[in-house]
């Protein structure tokens, strides 16, 4: 009888063990994956279920523009996120589910109990309109856009946003050269090429002009990011433009829209080519081209015949007959893996950078606009390592 007694003491006492940690459970993991992504932050789905909210204060990011754009905002938010001590309502978007933060993120998505229908959504435009809303008494939900004007990222935050961006499948550059300087070339084309604020009909693509007014910068340290130089805003031209739509030619006159940064003409990227080479002493160089342009074979042959230089090969892998989302994920993944990256604004190259460990990055920073041609006559070199 006593033996009976005993056990059914001992089993109790272990009931109560398995109850009482079966309850920490989904605290301890929530916690544990926060270690992992290295969050200062605390993000729903745990033992803080309730019918209200205990959190007064969220933050989110749109989902709005290309994939690109998405990652810009989402990085934005997250920052903001771990600045403040905010928790960080993540809302996945088309192709979210290729990078690691995706897995991890939802892993953590808010409990149902916790109803976004008692926040109040308030889209931010600036981090000063955030801080001036932290002490708020409404429930508030800051939406952070792809224009929302950040102060400062810490390198930290920087640390933490190149871990969960990166892809959960690398592909492989094994048929690069082992003995040559890998470099990525990402032109941007805009749709494919054809739209009047880039291609041919925006400006000369290839063209001589006095390299004497560009200006290079190497001491340039912002993170790729950063929206106060960055931003590509539209530019109104004095001249007059053509292009083609559904209707035939039409003409603008004074009204021309240009992303002069985001869509540098081809001129732009030969030269950095050029001046990569002379800086390296024409040491070999395997130059991968990645573009949206409707007829890549055409572009990289028109980038041949401009280069003119023997020890730069030029390449383009051919993945057009594959998904959208396999070309992105592939296309991500080797421009981060090369040793340099020549890039215009695009959010999309940019996203490589954060991604990638590259020694060196080149993008632009200015233009002028001069007899027909859009020239970029300020250039950044950001170099983390030795090249040579």
């Amino acid at each position: 009888m006593l033996m009976i007694t005993n056990f059914f003491i001992n089993l109790k006492f272990k009931l109560c063990i398995l109850l009482l940690f079966s309850s920490i459970m989904p605290s301890v993991y929530s916690q544990a994956i926060d270690r992992k992504l290295n969050q200062s932050i605390y993000i729903f789905g745990d033992s803080h279920a309730q019918s209200s909210p205990i959190n007064k204060i969220l933050i989110t990011h749109q989902r709005e523009g290309d994939l690109g754009d998405k990652i810009a905002t989402f990085c934005n938010a997250y920052s903001l996120a771990q600045k403040y001590n905010l928790p960080f309502y993540y809302q996945s978007f088309r192709d979210s589910n290729l990078f690691l933060f995706d897995d991890s993120l939802n892993s953590l998505k808010n409990n149902p109990t916790c109803d976004l229908a008692n926040y109040r959504a308030l889209k931010i435009l600036s981090e000063t309109e955030l801080i001036n809303n932290l002490n708020s008494n409404n429930n508030i939900i800051f939406e952070i856009a792809l224009n929302t004007q950040i102060n400062h990222i810490a390198p930290e935050s920087i640390k933490n946003l190149k871990q969960i961006l990166q892809l959960k499948q690398v592909y492989s550059i094994e048929y690069m050269p082992k003995n040559q300087i890998s470099i990525a070339v990402h032109i941007r084309k805009g749709n494919g090429g054809g739209q009047f604020y880039d291609g041919q009909l925006a400006s000369e693509q290839l063209f001589e002009f006095d390299r004497a007014q560009v200006k290079y910068e190497t001491n340039y340290d912002r993170y790729p990011f950063q929206w106060e130089l960055d931003l590509t805003y539209p530019e109104i031209k004095n001249h007059i433009i053509a292009y083609g739509n559904a209707s035939g030619p039409l003409l603008l006159d004074k009204v021309a829209y240009v992303f002069d940064l985001k869509f540098p003409p081809e001129q732009y990227y030969i030269d950095q080519l050029i001046k990569l080479s002379n800086d390296l002493d024409n040491s070999p160089i395997f130059a991968q081209i990645f573009t949206d342009d409707k007829d890549p074979i055409n572009l990289v042959e028109r980038l041949k015949n401009k280069l003119n230089k023997p020890n730069i090969k030029l390449y383009y892998l051919d993945n057009r007959a594959k998904t959208y989302s396999t070309r992105i994920a592939e296309d991500l993944s080797i421009m981060s893996q090369c040793d340099g990256l020549i890039r215009s604004q695009s959010y999309f190259a940019r996203a490589a950078e954060m991604i990638g460990n590259h020694k060196f990055v080149i993008f632009p920073m200015g233009s002028i606009w001069q007899d027909n041609k859009r020239i970029i006559n300020r250039v950044v070199t950001k170099q983390t390592r030795f090249v040579k």
